[in-house]
């Protein structure tokens, strides 16, 4: 069918009105749409879960790492020699654990300690083993935390066996807990022990420290070593205290029986073979 002139201009009108009206739709910004919301709502939930997050981690870290990271541990703990009026006989020459539990007693009661109090303990908590054991022996750990209980009223002690390393000493000082240990004396650095030195002997371990006397860089072993006049705050290098820490080898399933006697030279190689134990006392 063949259009005629006008009818050809209508369709040309309704052409261009179509091609206007989309070109309109298309690249007009729709005003009835509502604006996206900004991202930076999301952004900020997500920078304080991060901040929240940090912080936890923060905390972590120190809570865990504040124990490691003292430099300098130093518990006041009186200290009295195992002889304290100078008189080596054979019982005080092996009252060193006695005198140890002393000096953890005293420390826990917040008591001076003399050398006539000393003195008193040590005979009265000999005696006390005579009665229950039938002498007065070298005592292995798991004896000396039957002494603290039931003689001293000694209540939270605790023996720890198979010691990895001094940090785990260190550990426990760290937190304000006091520690003893036993060792085979002869391999402890003192020059004041009657040489060789004891076979069998008690340190009190009180803390621990970055440099020496003389402030020159070094790690000490703070300890009250009854075994000796000038014990007090003796310092040990962490290496040769821990390569001495034996506990007695004697008793149930041990090499030794309880109160079994030894030569010294004899019971100064058997020693060798006691784990390595402390004792730690909580206040």
């Amino acid at each position: 069918m063949k259009l005629n002139f006008f009818q050809k201009i209508i369709v040309l009108l309704i052409a261009i009105s179509f091609v206007i009206g989309l070109d309109y739709y298309l690249f007009l910004p729709k005003r009835d749409i509502e604006p996206e919301k900004p991202a930076e709502v999301n952004v900020g939930k997500e920078e304080k879960l991060n901040e929240t997050t940090t912080n936890l981690v923060s905390e972590n870290i120190t809570s865990s790492l504040g124990v490691e990271e003292k430099q300098r541990v130093y518990l006041e703990v009186p200290f009295a020699s195992q002889a304290p009026k100078g008189d080596w006989d054979p019982l005080h020459n092996e009252a060193c654990e006695e005198a140890a539990l002393v000096m953890a007693k005293y420390w826990l009661e917040g008591k001076k300690l003399t050398g006539d109090a000393m003195d008193d303990e040590i005979l009265k908590s000999v005696a006390w083993e005579e009665g229950q054991w039938g002498g007065h022996y070298d005592l292995p750990v798991d004896k000396i935390v039957e002494l603290a209980t039931k003689y001293f009223g000694i209540e939270k002690i605790r023996a720890v066996y198979n010691i990895e390393n001094i940090e785990r000493i260190k550990k426990e000082l760290s937190q304000g807990n006091l520690v003893i240990v036993p060792t085979a004396g002869r391999l402890l650095d003192n020059i004041h022990y009657r040489q060789p030195g004891p076979v069998y002997h008690m340190l009190v371990i009180k803390g621990f420290n970055k440099s020496d006397k003389e402030g020159k860089e070094g790690k000490e072993m703070i300890t009250n070593d009854p075994g000796t006049k000038v014990g007090k705050d003796f310092r040990y290098s962490p290496e040769n205290l821990f390569i001495s820490i034996h506990d007695w080898p004697a008793g149930t399933g041990r090499p030794l029986l309880f109160g079994q006697n030894l030569s010294k030279d004899e019971a100064a190689q058997i020693i060798l073979r006691g784990q390595r134990a402390m004792m730690v006392i909580e206040k």
